[in-house]
């Protein structure tokens, strides 16, 4: 009876998710009109920050966080948001979970995506799930993959899945035929198993990310910070990189790399400014910096939607 009731109190939680929608974006539509700025991504960005909150034990609440717990990637995909084919490598399973333990001190996430990169690199993944349940076990957590790994991972991996119930988000970034006849095949390799996974199409058309130099080093944008905040895909998708929070997977993904010396200061000056938060952050600055909308930083990104076919962009290394 209790799991009848946890079940069906899940499935109200999504249907008001859903209905939400639709009624905030009308509700939001003359102040995203002011700010020049489509009411679906305005109110997108009003319902998440919303749920940001300092919780009774003064824990943050976050509605969404995720972490690259591979850097590197088995595809080469042009226009990365994570700027996977530029990096290199992997953050070890004692500095992840380290974080998570410092930060599970200080926020408390409704949703935590591991990913990359391409996190089925990892060399210690069934340790990272199984912990990492352990450290947040109300949390919703879901691997994100682009699949094709699944043909050759252990099979510890999936036991680990099955054990922590950790979703599976499968990105089908295929381009041709036999590329699409490789990720049919590690696909396969779920068949049976006890885990939830989901397939979402990733080869329909790509965003620009990143701007480039005649040599097709990435470079960033010099964009109005309002008009790129506005059509960013990121904005809601909170980061923790290198023990630090930021507001922006990309950003994390620019900065991070700059440190890494994978990517150029001069050619992402403009980001540098931008400061994430340390573990000194109190929960109302947590809750205020993530709260903000455009910074200047957001100006290294694209001011409007440009997209791209990924015909012959995803190639495997």
């Amino acid at each position: 009876m209790k799991i009848l009731q946890i079940a069906k109190s899940k499935w109200l939680v999504k249907l008001w998710r859903e209905i939400k929608k639709p009624l905030a974006r009308f509700y939001y539509f003359v102040p995203a009109y002011q700010a020049g700025i489509s009411s679906k991504a305005f109110a997108h960005f009003e319902l998440h920050r919303n749920v940001i909150s300092i919780g009774d034990d003064g824990r943050v609440v976050l509605p969404y966080l995720e972490i690259d717990i591979v850097i590197g990637c088995n595809l080469k995909c042009e226009q990365c948001s994570h700027l996977s084919p530029f990096r290199k490598g992997f953050v070890s399973a004692d500095n992840v979970l380290s974080w998570f333990r410092l930060w599970s001190e200080k926020i408390v996430p409704q949703k935590l995506d591991l990913l990359g990169g391409e996190p089925l690199l990892h060399p210690d993944l069934p340790r990272i799930l199984r912990e990492t349940r352990k450290i947040w076990p109300q949390t919703e957590i879901e691997l994100v993959t682009n699949g094709y790994m699944f043909s050759k991972v252990s099979t510890e991996v999936f036991e680990a899945l099955e054990e922590t119930q950790i979703r599976v988000i499968i990105s089908n970034h295929s381009s041709c035929e036999w590329e699409q006849q490789q990720f049919n095949e590690a696909i396969s390799k779920l068949q049976n198993r006890s885990f939830q996974y989901k397939i979402r199409k990733s080869n329909q058309k790509w965003m620009v990310q990143y701007n480039q130099t005649p040599e097709g080093t990435p470079m960033m944008f010099s964009s109005d910070p309002a008009a790129a905040w506005g059509v960013c895909l990121s904005k809601t998708c909170i980061s923790l990189a290198n023990n630090k929070l930021y507001k922006c997977a990309v950003l994390a993904s620019i900065l991070e790399g700059i440190s890494e010396n994978a990517l150029s200061r001069e050619n992402w000056s403009r980001a540098l400014p931008y400061k994430p938060l340390t573990l000194e952050a109190g929960s109302q600055e947590i809750v205020e910096h993530l709260n903000c909308r455009q910074v200047p930083a957001c100006s290294i990104c694209p001011g409007k939607k440009i997209w791209i076919k990924p015909a012959q962009l995803a190639k495997q290394k």
